[in-house]
């Protein structure tokens, strides 16, 4: 699913309401799975955003141990950890991710910017 996502705290600390509403969000791909985590020994729920084709990559650090903590109508919230990097060891710190859906107009000039690029979005959006 594609979403617009704000990070809520930076490096644990709540960012003020009045700033998160100027920013306007990371605009990705969704994905949310579980897996071993290294550091903790036990299987936690690991939350990604990837950029949308053509870019590659994560917009924004995993958010480890993710929990949906809200969701009503088109906003949801999503609470985890964010650590500095894959490595083990490194510092985390409590993040959330307010998380729109894009809507059917976003959608649709997602498809025509892929079909004008010459992208397959059905294996983007499988993927």
């Amino acid at each position: 699913m594609y979403f617009w996502v704000n990070q809520l705290r930076e490096k644990g600390v709540v960012i003020p309401g009045h700033h998160i509403v100027r920013r306007e969000g990371a605009p990705g791909r969704f994905e949310m799975s579980e897996q071993i985590d290294r550091e903790t020994r036990r299987t936690v729920r690991v939350a990604r955003l990837f950029a949308i084709p053509p870019a590659v990559g994560e917009l924004l650090p995993p958010l480890v141990d993710a929990a949906l903590i809200y969701a009503r109508g088109e906003i949801w919230t999503l609470t985890g950890f964010e650590r500095g990097s894959d490595s083990l060891m490194q510092p985390a710190y409590l993040q959330s991710w307010r998380m729109r859906p894009f809507s059917w107009q976003e959608l649709r000039e997602l498809a025509v910017e892929h079909i004008a690029a010459g992208l397959d979005l059905s294996r983007t959006a499988s993927s």
